[in-house]
């Protein structure tokens, strides 16, 4: 988490044709888990969608 609030747009795109959107996703865990969050640059915000 702390690694999202640092460096939001460090996952990559959550959808592939659109490789500039603001949904991205976050592998972590050595490949076990994953983060799908959404950015929201004018309100300085993240919002985390999903945690597997």
């Amino acid at each position: 988490m702390i690694l999202l609030t640092h460096e939001p747009w460090y996952g990559v795109p959550y959808h592939r044709a659109n490789p500039h959107g603001a949904l991205r996703q976050l592998v972590y865990g050595y490949g076990n888990g994953l983060i799908v969050h959404l950015i929201l640059e004018q309100q300085k915000r993240i919002v985390v969608e999903r945690v597997l």
